[in-house]
């Protein structure tokens, strides 16, 4: 049936006979007739399974909800919740006008065609490459713990149709759809509705193989059971804080399930991969032997975010890891890029040998690097790029900050408010200066050179990631940078400090700071290897476009975090507000 209904979605006749039907069921809900939401799949279901029953034609509403057209439980309760029997009686009406694989191909439509299904399929692109990695066999127990619509589970069922799959998703809308979906494509899967880390009391070690592609960002608050099975890890004085990027406690899920011959594929954000707060989980990862093989796949791959990503293996007793970097391979289709099957097979090749774009690392040379899970960060070479600069074409001075004694700084701190601060590298955080700077009674003469002028760039001198930001000095107000920091001065006729700050910022600008760090005890940044570093330099109405966005974020960081210390202080003084009887 699967294959049946892809060739309607493949041949441009059927397919706009499909979109009809679709915009048809639509406007039954008052839907956009382009969009392909949860109600719409639903009654596409709905009409597909009396399509093929005994009674093609029936508009019995009550039918729909006993077990007369064979409907589990679930699916005849999310019809119940979706269809009420007045929208049931205007969709009855299209069963005579579409055959029953139109509705079935409805309910099949790719991420392409789905514009609000909760944004969480799993683009076409990624389950193709997953699968070829993967490598599915007939009997293989295959686990999905993220679901996401059925979409790993269309692609890989379809690979391997002997295979025994397995999904598990708290959604209960994503839980749903990939039943629907599994249902019309006759593939043999137990899908469930409930937290993927209920299964480790009974799944521990059980699978062949794994897959998560888990929601990018969330925080380990918002993780359910999970936070039982962080518990488990801390209780045996695991390094996990409440820094810890969710997508690593996820990836600790996938390796206790799957067999000590398994395999796994986790999709992360990329900042998972160099962010200093995710150092202890990557050298246990590393370590312990469980990274096969981390892919940096091309920005714009999901539909529903721009945020880079990586697609990370799992096995167990790896003594080195593999790292891809396919950013650039990829075809643009519309706004979004995917893999064409000759770009999978360039992925595939560096995959299993060193190329231009792959290098096999060792346990070392990660420990070196903080354990880094990107190839940019192991590159020898110098990055480049098309637009180019050294860094030291595009500023007027490099300093480091004041060589004060800590004997010397205790001498003239302040306790009163002054129009003196000092800055230290602690007090630089999410790419900003805290407002609380240390106050100075006096500034020797001899330091008043290591003051901050408006709009100097700041970067650390020591320790990996690089911490920086643009320094906004008030008028009369005085800063004195600390000897661990650099003060830059740029030529701002060439260059915006705050696109200057992106860059670094970025992913990139963090690895291309990492080709010139020295010493692997303790990073040391060095004036000389700094001046030579290259700079992306566009126009500067490029520069400032970049700018004005990361600025705009910048605020809503600063509003968030003022609205979260509002909010606590209210917190701490409810009880005494109110009166108790």
């Amino acid at each position: 049936m699967l294959l049946s209904i892809e060739a309607l979605l493949n041949n441009d006749t059927s397919l706009k006979q499909i979109k009809q039907a679709a915009a048809a069921i639509n406007d039954c809900f008052y839907i956009g007739p382009s969009k392909i939401e949860t109600k719409t799949i639903i009654a596409a279901y709905a009409l597909y399974k009396v399509r093929i029953s005994d009674a093609p034609f029936s508009r019995d509403y009550a039918a729909l909800l006993d077990n007369t057209f064979a409907l589990s439980r679930d699916l005849r309760s999310a019809i119940a919740h979706n269809i009420s029997e007045n929208n049931w009686r205007e969709l009855s009406k299209l069963l005579p006008r579409f055959a029953p694989d139109i509705f079935g191909a409805i309910t099949l439509l790719p991420l392409d065609y789905t514009h609000s299904i909760h944004n969480t399929s799993t683009p076409s692109s990624i389950t193709k490459l997953a699968h070829a990695l993967l490598q599915c066999q007939p009997n293989d127990r295959v686990a999905d713990i993220s679901c996401n619509n059925g979409s790993f589970l269309l692609e890989a069922a379809k690979l391997s149709p002997k295979t025994s799959f397995f999904s598990y998703s708290s959604n209960v809308d994503s839980t749903t759809i990939a039943k629907i979906r599994s249902d019309v494509a006759d593939i043999d899967a137990t899908i469930e509705l409930q937290d993927p880390f209920n299964i480790i009391g009974s799944e521990k070690g059980t699978f062949d193989k794994a897959f998560a592609n888990y929601p990018f960002g969330l925080r380990l608050r918002n993780l359910g059971n999970g936070l039982s099975y962080i518990d488990s890890f801390i209780n045996n004085n695991f390094k996990i804080s409440k820094a810890t990027s969710s997508d690593w406690i996820f990836n600790l899920l996938l390796v206790d399930i799957i067999k000590e011959d398994g395999k796994a594929i986790g999709i992360m954000g990329t900042g998972c991969s160099y962010i200093g707060a995710d150092t202890p989980m990557r050298q246990y990862f590393v370590e312990h032997g469980l990274i096969e093989m981390v892919i940096a796949l091309p920005p714009n791959i999901f539909e529903h975010t721009g945020i880079s990503t990586l697609l990370t293996v799992f096995s167990h007793n790896n003594q080195s890891v593999r790292l891809v970097d396919a950013t650039n391979i990829y075809h643009k289709v519309r706004k979004y890029n995917k893999f064409t099957e000759d770009d999978l097979q360039v992925i595939l090749q560096a995959c299993s040998t060193d190329t231009d774009i792959s290098k096999d690392v060792s346990i070392e040379e990660l420990r070196n690097n903080d354990y880094a899970l990107t190839l940019n960060h192991y590159i020898n070479n110098e990055i480049h790029f098309d637009n180019g600069v050294p860094f030291e074409s595009i500023i007027k001075s490099i300093t480091r900050g004041a060589p004060c004694t800590a004997k010397e700084l205790d001498a003239i701190v302040s306790k009163k408010t002054t129009n003196m601060q000092y800055l230290l590298i602690s007090n630089i955080n999410d790419g900003q200066i805290d407002e609380e700077l240390p106050y100075l009674s006096e500034i020797d003469p001899k330091y008043e050179k290591y003051c901050l002028k408006n709009n100097d760039i700041i970067l650390s001198k020591i320790g990996y990631p690089v911490k920086m930001a643009v320094a906004s000095v008030q008028e009369g107000q005085k800063i004195l940078a600390s000897g661990n920091l650099f003060i830059i001065e740029v030529d701002e006729s060439k260059v915006n400090p705050v696109y200057l700050q992106s860059f670094f910022d970025s992913e990139t600008g963090s690895a291309a700071l990492h080709t010139i760090i020295q010493g692997s005890a303790i990073a040391n940044l060095s004036i000389d290897r700094l001046k030579k570093l290259q700079i992306p330099l566009p126009s500067l109405d490029t520069q400032n476009r970049i700018a004005s966005k990361y600025q705009a974020t910048v605020d809503e960081i600063a509003v968030l975090k003022l609205k979260l210390q509002k909010a606590t202080e209210r917190l701490h003084h409810i009880f005494d507000e109110e009166e108790v009887d």
